[in-house]
């Protein structure tokens, strides 16, 4: 159960490594006197950068192979320690190990990356210069489009679709974030809201969809939901290995 957190968050770095081109620049090392120009990451190097980070969320990706479910399940009970259960992947089933847990926690490392506030500002700041790259409505369009392909995909879709929507809404929040981006993002969040209510789709899907749509609806629930670390977990801590 110690060695699981590691490798299922052994992209973390190459994650946040690959977020740093969307919205990025080169910006090269000199000595006082010297040409130095900083210059924008390419546009297309932009567009790669957010369809791997949406693979990086996808169903494939995080889904955990059964195999290993009664391995990782074992642990004896004891008491409390924050300095051996720190790094185990928290679960909501007791002792049963939680792949949804796994997988929600995988799109959160995912996704605080994607959605950081000063990215979304340097995609505005490319944007009005002119950059012909992915932009804020881009990367909102492909998330709620990924979100959306993803819950009809069984258990482990939902989650994720509903992690896309409550990390949306925890962006807005920030601080750091363009009130102009915040504003931008919270009226695609109530167009989804609106689409979702409106679902047809029947059983476990259109539950979900209408029952999303309500929560993306209610601000005060909203609010409450981006705060529960049960809704939105906490990333096990990686650095240093």
């Amino acid at each position: 159960r110690r060695a699981f957190v590691p490798i299922w968050l052994l992209h973390r770095y190459q994650t946040e490594a690959s977020a740093k081109l969307l919205g990025g620049v080169y910006t090269p090392i000199g000595l006082s006197g010297d040409d130095i120009t900083v210059r924008p990451v390419p546009a297309s190097h932009q567009s790669a950068a957010l369809e791997a980070l949406l693979r990086a969320i996808s169903v494939e990706a995080l889904t955990v192979p059964p195999r290993l479910s009664p391995a990782l399940s074992y642990g004896p009970r004891t008491n409390y320690d924050y300095s051996t259960t720190i790094e185990i992947m928290p679960t909501a089933g007791g002792s049963v190990f939680d792949p949804m847990r796994a997988a929600e926690i995988g799109a959160v490392a995912v996704l605080q990356n994607l959605l950081a506030p000063e990215r979304l500002n340097r995609l505005d700041i490319q944007q009005a210069d002119g950059m012909d790259g992915p932009n804020v409505e881009r990367v909102l369009n492909r998330l709620v489009e990924h979100a959306n392909a993803s819950a009809s995909d069984g258990a482990v879709g939902r989650r994720i679709a509903t992690t896309i929507a409550l990390s949306l809404a925890k962006a807005t929040r920030d601080p750091a974030l363009s009130k102009t981006i915040a504003m931008q993002i919270d009226g695609r969040i109530a167009s989804w809201a609106s689409e979702l209510s409106r679902s047809r789709a029947r059983g476990a899907v259109g539950d979900w969809a209408r029952g999303l749509g309500a929560l993306l609806s209610d601000r005060q629930a909203l609010d409450a939901a981006i705060k529960d670390r049960n809704i939105l977990p906490d990333i096990p801590p990686g650095s240093p290995i």
